[in-house]
């Protein structure tokens, strides 16, 4: 419902756009020429005390909310106030629907919807306080002149009364407990009947008017018990329209106007009482007539009165309507759903923005002659520069996309860098006669971006930004030494430069890029080099700004001690163990949960589910994404299970399944009937051969470490690849030798085949891990050593033996399936590059139960880098990407040609290795 509304809101803002372009038009015309005879320096100085009056406002809310024991805090308040002026235009209910969005943000923060209206209900007395103890002096000012207008009185009284009926609410709290309930009783009641009449279903549930009365009684009770909270409030409202008051002062005497005291205020409150009770939303067109005449009534000048009139109304209105248009998707009661805050921020418009721009000076610079279009984009494009020449318009348009990837992604410098860039190209905008627009709107994106600074938390990683420094260093003085000295060489005697001449010059070419000294002097050759160096360095300093973080030293042993502690205590998956490897790094967040991850690139990818107490998943879901956030890294949670799939959502994750786990059942496995005829055969024709399996628990002795070693380096060069790496386990003699390894024994004693046994933890379930086997075997081997080890499991006293995952199985089978899963079914039917399917027929005849195992990520964009990355841990230590997807082999066969699947990659325990 909230989502259909603020398309509706949205409608509603374009249909004001097309229904008042004509006046805005207008109104921009007649204030582009009006502020030409102005003097701009003061118009900046209104606009930073209006930015005063802002925050004084939000405080003023922070107080009357603290008195009803609600704590705000003024950033989160700014978005919600220009959210209500942007409602209140877009709905024309008086106000209403402004009071009710801030009551709605409050309750959707967790706060009591009856006290959230008995603050705002407290502000706005306190607001209309402060502007009658102004409006009380324009009164007696008007009446000693003469001047007061018949409207004028109406309007002043209509606001007192307004104003004594907000009071009346409050007082009955405090003074009237019980006819404030009786009220709210027969409220409840008439909306029951109505609704009963009306067959509505969405009604309060019965006694919802005795709780908000309750909560209502506790609010007023509350100002009651402190009143100078509520007299803050007031003080602070009263100081905002003091400044808005100084804003509009400081307009008159930027065009020339003489206003005093008295002048002012009478125009102010003129302005302020036609904008609260105007039958037109918000005074639209009213106000600006009201106030002007008011102040020429008075003697002011007409042309000082309107344009300072149009500007103040701009500051004090239209501006916050925009923005709270734009920063309507920050306040709660439109933000997304959790499970779409990742996929929907609105908060990147601005890097929309500046890529806009940076492809606009790129198209510019690629035109050899510029086009009508191009002409009127130099014109009001705010960062075209196209009288510094093409080569400039083509870097600065690269560096603008590079800014505008590090804003997408949150980044700090790229916030920094954008904000002096603004700030640059608004000084140079308003210095030109028709750049005042051009400025402002760059002053606005400026303001914009301060108000979203803390979506901006992404770091650069420390050592590339040295690098960086040092790289961009090393080029500028080269290319400058470069310079001076060819161009010392080039310039005759009596050129009349200097070295402080040629240096100027070759700075100014390595930083705007073109030559001011062009008509001096000087080689083609020599300028395209100085380009070069200057391209190479800047390039270079943005490039290492740009890079995430890198990941640090791998944990030490306390950290090492910590994790074991941990998945011991909480492991509940076949890839637990694994998190132990020495190729993870480790984040433990607040909640005692431990996240195992490695970085590559820009993907900072996780071995499974956060790993400790259930009720910390959700917070550790968000810290590490924070984390992630802070070093500009991509969280994806590969191999994870379903038990925190709604947390996962919640967060704003997408997710896609992998593959199914197969899990025995071992109090039902049996290998009677048909089904079992296969494996049962070789299971006893190899036992009646003198095949057995052996078990032993660590520590592993030397000697049959070594033979082990010696069939993994057999079964790896018969598969031609190298040791895969963070999926799946490796042969690695320190992690061998502490696992329970289960070996085959031919008749002659030799080991032909072997595998490691993983508990599961908090699971009574064990899991097969590295299985490498000899070339040369009897055949059924494997399939003797899982039966063997299946019922081995059922004598310990397991319940369940864990096959690993077939990679692919029951992808995109489910009716809801998205459609990506569909896509990756199509491609396991008709293709069959690693033939999973004879992996998966493999460990379909044990009749397993299937649970699936999904990856977890931020959304479709980044998907391609996700798995890029995932690709690139699981190869080899010393193996390309090339060779990974190159050498690995389609099966491996045994004798009598059943099929034995190589490791997958993304299977946790591959099995028939």
């Amino acid at each position: 419902m909230r989502r259909w509304l603020l398309w509706l809101l949205v409608l509603g803002f374009v249909w004001l756009a097309v229904a008042q372009f004509n006046e805005l038009r207008n109104l921009a015309q007649t204030l582009a020429r009006t502020l030409t005879h102005g003097r701009w320096q003061w118009v900046a100085l209104a606009a930073l005390i209006m930015a005063l009056y802002y925050w004084a406002y939000a405080a003023s809310f922070q107080a009357a909310f603290r008195a009803v024991e609600i704590e705000r805090r003024i950033a989160d308040l700014l978005p919600v106030i220009f959210g209500m002026f942007f409602v209140n235009v877009i709905t024309p209910a008086g106000g209403a629907a402004g009071v009710a969005l801030i009551i709605d943000d409050a309750a959707q923060r967790g706060h009591s919807a009856a006290r959230s209206m008995a603050g705002t209900i407290l502000q706005l007395v306190a607001d209309f306080l402060g502007l009658s103890l102004i409006l009380i002096g324009s009164l007696v000012y008007l009446f000693m002149r003469q001047e007061l207008p018949f409207y004028e009185i109406v309007a002043a009284g209509a606001l007192f009364g307004i104003t004594l009926g907000m009071s009346l609410t409050l007082l009955l709290g405090m003074r009237l407990p019980e006819l404030l309930r009786r009220l709210l009783a027969g409220i409840e009641n008439m909306a029951s009947r109505v609704g009963a009449l009306l067959r509505l279903r969405n009604i309060p549930s019965t006694g919802w008017g005795s709780r908000f009365a309750d909560e209502m009684i506790g609010a007023s009770q509350a100002i009651a018990r402190y009143p100078q909270r509520a007299a803050w409030a007031m003080l602070v409202m009263l100081a905002a329209h003091l400044l808005a008051m100084a804003a509009l002062y400081t307009l008159f005497l930027a065009f020339y106007g003489n206003v005093g005291l008295g002048t002012l205020a009478a125009g102010y409150t003129v302005g302020i009482l036609f904008w609260i009770i105007s039958p037109i939303p918000q005074g639209v067109g009213i106000v600006e007539s009201a106030m002007t005449m008011t102040f020429t009534s008075l003697g002011v000048g007409i042309t000082s009165a309107a344009a300072a009139v149009l500007i103040f109304r701009g500051l004090i209105f239209w501006i916050p309507v925009f923005l709270g248009f734009i920063l309507l998707r920050q306040v709660k009661s439109f933000s997304p759903e959790p499970e779409q805050t990742r996929s929907t921020q609105t908060w990147r418009l601005p890097a929309m923005l500046l890529a806009g721009a940076g492809l606009m000076n790129l198209m510019w610079a690629a035109q050899r002659e510029p086009r009508p279009p191009f002409v009127v984009i130099g014109q009001y494009s705010p960062f075209c520069f196209e009288h510094l020449g093409r080569l400039f318009g083509c870097l600065f348009g690269a560096a603008l996309l590079l800014l505008s990837s590090g804003l997408w992604r949150g980044k700090r410098y790229a916030w920094r860098a954008t904000l002096l860039l603004a700030g640059i190209a608004a000084i140079a905008n308003g210095s030109e006669g028709d750049g005042f627009w051009r400025a402002a709107l760059l002053i606005a994106l400026a303001i914009w971006l301060l108000l979203i600074r803390r979506r901006f938390v992404a770091g650069s990683d420390p050592v590339y930004i040295r690098q960086g420094v040092l790289v961009w260093a090393g080029l500028l003085s080269t290319g400058a030494f470069l310079g001076i000295v060819g161009f010392t060489l080039l310039n005759s005697p009596g050129a009349g430069l200097n070295q402080a001449a040629n240096l100027g010059r070759v700075l100014t070419m390595m930083t705007l890029f073109y030559d001011p000294a062009v008509n001096s002097g000087g080689g083609g050759s020599l300028s395209s080099l100085i380009y070069i160096f200057g391209a190479a360095a800047w390039g270079s300093l943005l490039w290492a700004l740009d890079r995430p973080v890198q990941v640090g030293r791998p944990p030490g042993e306390s950290q090492r001690k910590k994790a074991s502690e941990i998945v011991q205590k909480y492991g509940r998956s076949s890839q637990a163990h694994l998190t132990l490897m020495k190729d993870k790094h480790y984040f433990f967040t607040s909640g005692g949960s431990l996240v195992a991850y490695t970085v590559c690139g820009r993907a900072a990818v996780t071995l499974g589910d956060p790993i400790g107490p259930p009720e910390d998943a959700s917070a550790a879901i968000a810290e590490f994404c924070e984390y992630c956030a802070r070093n500009d890294w991509l969280p994806a949670f590969c191999l994870t299970t379903a038990d925190y799939l709604d947390h996962y959502r919640r967060a704003g994750f997408n997710f896609m399944c992998l593959g199914h786990e197969g899990v025995i059942d071992l109090h039902t496995f049996t290998l009677r009937g048909n089904a079992c005829k296969t494996f049962r055969k070789r299971y006893n024709r190899l036992s009646s051969l003198g095949y057995r399996v052996e078990i032993h628990d660590p520590p592993i002795s030397t000697e049959i470490l070594q033979e082990a070693r010696q069939i993994s380096d057999e079964w790896l060069q018969m598969a031609k690849s190298a040791e895969k790496r963070f999926f799946l386990a490796w042969f690695d003699e320190d992690y061998v030798r502490t696992e329970r390894l289960a070996l085959v024994r031919a008749p002659d004693g030799r080991i032909t085949a072997f595998t490691n046994l993983v508990p599961e933890y908090q699971l009574n379930e064990i899991s097969v891990d590295l299985m490498r086997r000899r070339s040369n075997i009897e055949s059924g081997t494997m399939d003797f050593l899982f039966v063997s080890l299946i019922l081995w499991a059922r004598q310990q006293g397991y319940e369940t033996f864990n096959l690993g995952l077939s990679p692919l199985y029951g992808v995109g089978q489910a009716p809801d399936s998205s459609l990506l899963e569909r896509l990756i079914r199509l491609i396991y039917e008709r293709g069959n590059f690693y033939d999973f399917k004879g992996l998966n027929a493999f460990k379909i005849k044990f009749r397993p139960r299937w649970t699936p195992q999904y990856l977890i990520f931020p959304g479709l964009i980044g998907l391609p880098i996700i798995g890029w990355a995932m690709a690139k841990v699981n190869a080899g230590e010393d193996e390309s990407l090339w060779q990974y997807f190159r050498s690995r082999p389609k099966h491996l066969q045994y004798e009598e040609g059943e099929k034995i699947e190589d490791q997958p990659m993304f299977a946790s325990h591959p099995p028939g290795d």
